[in-house]
């Protein structure tokens, strides 16, 4: 763990640990952090306390994610923090229960149009498999 000021020119030349994972830390930017694997990889995190826990939110990789990019990350971060709540990246699973939806009711529509169980087999999914919540499927 070191803890140096991280310049976009100086994070190709850092250099990879033997074995396992190393984080450097911005000095101007606390929690902010490259973390560098032995394979190579590289990409940034942002370290901080969650009732009375430290934990680690993943930003993204480098060089998708900028050193820019990451700083307004970890900006985005901490206001989140400072509101009291806790940070989290976007991830696809706030998108499930839609996804899930979507494909059941692009089912009904593809592969149950002509049964004559489709009205049973629509409402057994809103039921069960949907928990019949304000949206119904098709």
């Amino acid at each position: 763990m070191s803890r140096r000021h991280l310049a976009s020119a100086g994070i190709s030349r850092i250099k990879c640990p033997a074995a396992g994972q190393v984080d450097h830390f911005h000095s101007r930017y606390p929690g902010l952090a490259l973390r560098v694997s032995y394979g190579g990889g590289r990409s940034w995190v942002y370290f901080y306390r969650w009732n009375r826990k430290q934990r680690r939110l993943t930003l993204g990789p480098w060089p998708a994610l900028t050193l820019e990019g990451a700083r307004e990350a970890w900006r985005t971060a901490r206001e989140s923090l400072s509101k009291g709540k806790e940070p989290t990246a976007p991830s696809a699973a706030a998108d499930a229960p839609d996804l899930f939806r979507n494909v059941v009711a692009d089912w009904l529509k593809r592969d149950q149009r002509g049964n004559r169980s489709h009205d049973e087999v629509k409402r057994i999914l809103d039921k069960e498999a949907l928990q019949g919540s304000a949206t119904k499927v098709g």
